[in-house]
């Protein structure tokens, strides 16, 4: 018995070229779908990092308050005893202030930690 030669069978030209404008087709959707991703993803990271950027603003500011405040309290003891601003205090009263200020920025720090973590949060 003689062994048939097989033949592979061949689209026509007009079918070639069909799918090749679907490849482009389909080539030219999928670059437009990464672009657009790719600029919500910089869109998102520039509002991640302006929030970053206002919340150390806001960080520093209560930072520089919060001093502010300790030295207001230092100055106000001191006008009351009778002594100059910035005069040493008594243990006790010293103590009292210090301890205010040192409570003020510990609340500050996890204040600023949790922010920072819920935008991350948001922004994942």
């Amino acid at each position: 018995m003689p062994i048939k030669k097989q033949h592979r069978r061949t689209p026509p030209k007009s079918q070639g070229a069909n799918n090749s404008k679907k490849v482009e087709q389909i080539k030219e959707a999928l670059q437009a779908r990464f672009n657009k991703e790719r600029a919500e993803i910089r869109l998102r990271k520039q509002k991640l990092v302006e929030e970053l950027i206002n919340l150390t603003n806001w960080y520093k500011t209560a930072l520089r308050k919060a001093y502010d405040h300790y030295k207001e309290n230092w100055n106000t003891s001191c006008e009351g005893l009778g002594l100059k601003p910035d005069s040493a205090l008594p243990k006790d009263i010293a103590s009292h202030i210090e301890d205010r200020y040192q409570k003020d920025i510990e609340f500050l720090n996890k204040e600023f930690q949790s922010q920072k973590d819920d935008l991350f949060k948001l922004y994942e």
